[in-house]
């Protein structure tokens, strides 16, 4: 598989049923599991699992595996040490939806806000590589939209974005290409 992405950025869904290997794929390409067969090379060269952690930035589909702070605001303090670049953490609440919540502790929140909250790290992170993995569960249908639009913003920026979703029609309306998973026959 060749994926090439500009300064204009691009948005791929991974498609496929369960079990299909979507996650387990996500994961290889953030660095977390280790590529059992081939390579990954970005800019032509071959690049190892620390530097896809540092050039990547996952977003799990439970939000509670990913909240580790006090506060809201200290979750984004802590995604924005990845990539060292300081961001304006209360446009970024704002655009999620989560203004206000700054001091709120992250377990205390909704479903919808804890999922909210780890796009909203995700873009304070600045990482050139995102993978959102179920991103839709827990919204409704005006913070599907608002993550729509952010989504698009992240991809003007040049960020090459990947997403999970079984939702085809969010897919449809967002993704610039479609990646389908037929995974493994197990009989």
């Amino acid at each position: 598989m060749e994926i090439r992405w500009g300064k204009q950025g691009k948005i791929i869904g991974l498609a496929g049923k369960n079990g299909a290997g979507k996650s387990t794929l996500a994961k290889i390409l953030c660095g977390l599991f280790k590529c059992k067969s081939g390579s990954i090379l970005l800019d032509g060269k071959i690049v190892d699992q620390k530097t896809l952690t540092r050039k990547t930035y996952f977003v799990m589909q439970d939000a509670d595996y990913q909240l580790f702070t006090e506060s809201v605001r200290q979750e984004l303090v802590l995604a924005e040490k990845k990539n060292h670049i300081l961001k304006d953490k209360h446009m970024i609440l704002r655009q999620c939806g989560l203004s206000g919540s700054e001091e709120k502790h992250p377990l205390s929140l909704s479903g919808g806000q804890k999922q909210r909250l780890t796009i909203a790290a995700a873009v304070a992170a600045d990482s050139d590589i995102i993978v959102l993995d179920e991103p839709t569960s827990g919204l409704d249908g005006f913070h599907m939209r608002r993550l729509r639009e952010i989504m698009i913003q992240m991809k003007s920026q040049g960020k090459l974005i990947f997403v999970i979703t079984h939702d085809g029609e969010f897919m449809h309306h967002l993704c610039d290409e479609v990646i389908s998973l037929k995974g493994r026959d197990t009989k």
